[in-house]
């Protein structure tokens, strides 16, 4: 599923305690990897038919605090399509990723 000019590069339905559950992954050019999911009474919003949003590190898929998630490493739920658009619009806006080194 698009959400305005933004394709999923991963699009799945996944059964998770009988529920289903669609997945959405964006991986954008600044490092930054958006999960969209909707379903179910196991994400913020999936009983009405919303959506949930986590951003990610695209190294070790982690979430990360953004301005978005007000610092926060949370998702974001009860989102329309519009306010998905918008909040991939405001991610892809956000500066390159740094990215972390692995410990070995």
């Amino acid at each position: 599923m698009n959400f305005g000019k933004f394709e999923p590069d991963e699009h799945y339905v996944e059964q998770i305690m009988e529920q289903s559950i669609e997945h959405n992954v964006f991986d954008l050019k600044n490092g930054y990897r958006v999960s969209v999911i909707r379903g179910g009474r196991y994400t913020y919003g999936g009983r009405a038919g919303l959506w949930e949003l986590a951003v990610m590190d695209d190294e070790d898929h982690d979430i990360v605090a953004t301005p978005l998630t007000k610092g926060r490493n949370d998702v974001i739920g009860y989102l329309s399509e519009a306010d998905v658009e918008r909040a991939l619009e405001a991610v892809e806006a956000l500066p390159p990723r740094k990215r972390r080194r692995r410990k070995r």
